[in-house]
Order: C-alpha cells, then sequence, then structure tokens
C-alpha cells in the first residue's frame, strides 16, 4: 500500500488491511491498555467495526480529511489505542481534520 494515499481514497480492501494492522499494533482486536495518563485505550472489537466506524468518519470529512496511511502509521506507531496526551496531538494532528 501506498504511504502518501489519502484515508479517504483507500479501497474497502485496503481498509481491511490497514484495520487488521492497528488491531495488531494495539494487541489485538478488543485489546484494553491502560494509558499513562489514567485513561483506558480500546482497540476496535473487530474488522467490521474498524472499516464501519474509522473509515466512515474519514469519509465524510473526506475534502478535509488530506491525512495519509503513512501519517496514520506514525501516530498508531506512537500512541497506540491511548490517544490522549502531547504524543497523540503531535503525532495524531494530521488525522484530526478526518
Amino acid at each position: 500500500m501506498t504511504q502518501s494515499k489519502r484515508i479517504p481514497d483507500l479501497t474497502v480492501a485496503e481498509q481491511e488491511q490497514v484495520c487488521d494492522w492497528m488491531a495488531a499494533k494495539s494487541g489485538g482486536y478488543g485489546h484494553t491498555s491502560d494509558c499513562n495518563d489514567g485513561t483506558t485505550g480500546v482497540a476496535y472489537p473487530n474488522r467490521a467495526a474498524c472499516v464501519g466506524d474509522f473509515f466512515y468518519a474519514a469519509s465524510l470529512g473526506s475534502p478535509f480529511c488530506t491525512a495519509t496511511v503513512k501519517q496514520l502509521e506514525d501516530c498508531v506507531n506512537q500512541v497506540g489505542t491511548c490517544q490522549a496526551g502531547s504524543d497523540a496531538a503531535t503525532m495524531c494532528e494530521a488525522l484530526l481534520s478526518c
């Protein structure tokens, strides 16, 4: 998959691939993580939920969502399922438009 491809432009097969990768990075579908800020991060329960939620939201913001696969990978590699804190704000800023 091309890392420069915009999130809203991914095919369904690519979306599923990204969801599987994100799940693996976060301990698997449905995995919970204790975050440094005292919150709990929760991975999507399954692939269908990931595609249905994450990519549906990205498609709604399509004209404004300029985030790429590389930016998504950087975000997930840095923060995993723990979305709060300064690391998330920095690494995941591009995804906010989605």
